[in-house]
């Protein structure tokens, strides 16, 4: 096998720095750098929805968390090289186990960090989608008024988790939904009543908490009164007056942002995960460049040279025969 060490240690540490300028310029330059850069022009360019809230916070912390993984893989090389050629320069015999071990870690630990981006981005975009929800809910709730809406927005916000705000938020725009076909005039009433009364008995069987109680008494007085007038307005609040331009449910301020901090988590974990999973494979090309590896040993465990120097070696070594004359 070819020569993988450098014998002379003066001239090893003379040409490290010039070494570390060449791996970033030829390995990470172009995939782990430009990973840990993408979130900035994604971020400002709203490539991926955030909350504008968040968004500055983001184009901030993403780069930098992805640059501080980038130089602490760097700064590990030594440890991590040990691991990743281990099959290389592990010692035979006892510890070839290990040594299997370590080539099957390496070979999967870069997909495990692409699956986890992957599903970083899957859980990203269902998290965003229900925060969404809830933030669109109790922007309307607020507009809207009345004893339903804000039965709605006390049991959203007592809501122990994401999912039953969000459970809480669907029910809400729903009944919102139906509400708002109903008409208010002065001289008619409350066309069609039947809409009301039914969203009212509904929450009154079905509903939990404040919205349930409220739903319960508004079906009650109309169940004793009748028809009444001021009930039905009361309890569904000024559906009709509400502002048809709605301000975006992005546009909710840091601290009013559902499971704000989750958000944060996992929008990290896309480019982190990356950024690991690329640097990772070009630490490993790296040290396989800097020690001489080449493919064809690391495929057929013998260099193209040493195959040559063999086979002219078979060659001369094969004795001449003279041919056989009749």
């Amino acid at each position: 096998m070819a020569d993988h060490q450098g014998s002379d240690p003066d001239l090893r540490h003379a040409t490290r720095v010039a070494t570390f300028v060449g791996f970033f310029k030829n390995y990470m330059s172009v995939s782990s750098v430009a990973v840990a850069s993408l979130p900035i022009p994604v971020t400002g360019f709203s490539l991926i929805q955030t909350y504008k809230a968040q968004t500055k916070l983001l184009s901030v912390y993403t780069p930098l968390f992805c640059f501080l993984i980038l130089g602490f893989i760097f700064f590990s090389r030594h440890n991590i090289g040990k691991v990743i050629l281990a099959g290389v320069y592990g010692p035979a015999g006892r510890n070839r186990v290990l040594a299997a071990c370590s080539r099957a870690l390496v070979s999967s630990l870069p997909l495990l960090l692409i699956f986890g981006s992957l599903s970083m981005v899957f859980l990203y975009q269902q998290m965003l989608s229900e925060s969404v929800t809830v933030t669109r809910a109790r922007s309307l709730a607020g507009e809207q008024g009345g004893v339903l809406a804000s039965a709605y927005l006390h049991d959203i916000a007592a809501a122990a988790t994401l999912q039953e705000q969000v459970s809480l938020a669907d029910q809400f725009l729903s009944d919102r939904a139906a509400l708002a076909t109903v008409k208010v005039d002065d001289k008619r009433g409350i066309e069609p009543l039947g809409v009301v009364v039914a969203v009212a008995t509904r929450e009154a069987l079905l509903g939990k908490g404040d919205v349930a109680r409220v739903s319960k008494q508004t079906a009650g007085t109309i169940t004793a009164q009748g028809t009444p007038f001021s009930p039905f307005i009361e309890y569904m609040g000024q559906i009709a007056s509400t502002s048809q331009v709605q301000s975006s449910p992005l546009d909710c301020p840091l601290e009013s942002i559902p499971y704000g901090m989750t958000l944060m988590l996992c929008y990290l974990g896309i480019f982190a995960f990356a950024e690991a999973a690329f640097v990772l494979m070009a630490l490993k090309e790296y040290l396989l460049d800097l020690l001489h590896v080449s493919d064809a040993y690391l495929i057929t465990g013998q260099d193209l040279d040493e195959k040559s120097a063999g086979r002219d070696r078979k060659v001369a070594e094969t004795p001449e025969t003279e041919p056989a004359f009749r």
